[in-house]
């Protein structure tokens, strides 16, 4: 929402014109919280330390569970995709480099949430020779 050029190496690392945002957080800009580990929130050296980890890929299915668990008097129920410029698959967007970028900084996120990385790329660039 900055509208800040460039590289995603650059986002990634925090460096170039996207620095100011991902690395100071006492303004209202800082925008830095989107590159924390996700298992920084939950886990303890090392370790899980929750009941349960819904993930995004299994939104629906793992809303119900939270709400059930939760028993919440107005439970979450939908989250709306509001990008619509996004690519149909992740893969698409990824480069042997920024998979690499991914895998060293997250790499404790892709163990214990036991992600892996899909690749379509293939088949797609066989599919883009008939078009």
């Amino acid at each position: 929402d900055r509208n800040i050029k460039g590289s995603f190496r650059q986002y990634i690392t925090k460096t170039g014109d996207f620095e100011p945002y991902l690395t100071n957080s006492e303004t209202m800009d800082f925008r830095g919280d989107h590159l924390i580990p996700q298992t920084d929130f939950f886990s303890q050296k090392g370790k899980l330390k929750m009941d349960f980890v819904g993930s995004f890929e299994n939104l629906a299915k793992d809303m119900t569970i939270v709400n059930q668990k939760s028993h919440l008097a107005n439970p979450f129920d939908s989250h709306e995709k509001n990008n619509k410029n996004r690519l149909s698959h992740y893969s698409l967007f990824y480069t042997k480099s920024r998979k690499e970028l991914v895998d060293h900084y997250y790499s404790e996120d892709i163990k214990q949430l036991n992600y892996s990385f899909e690749d379509l790329r293939k088949g797609f660039r066989v599919f883009q020779k008939y078009l």
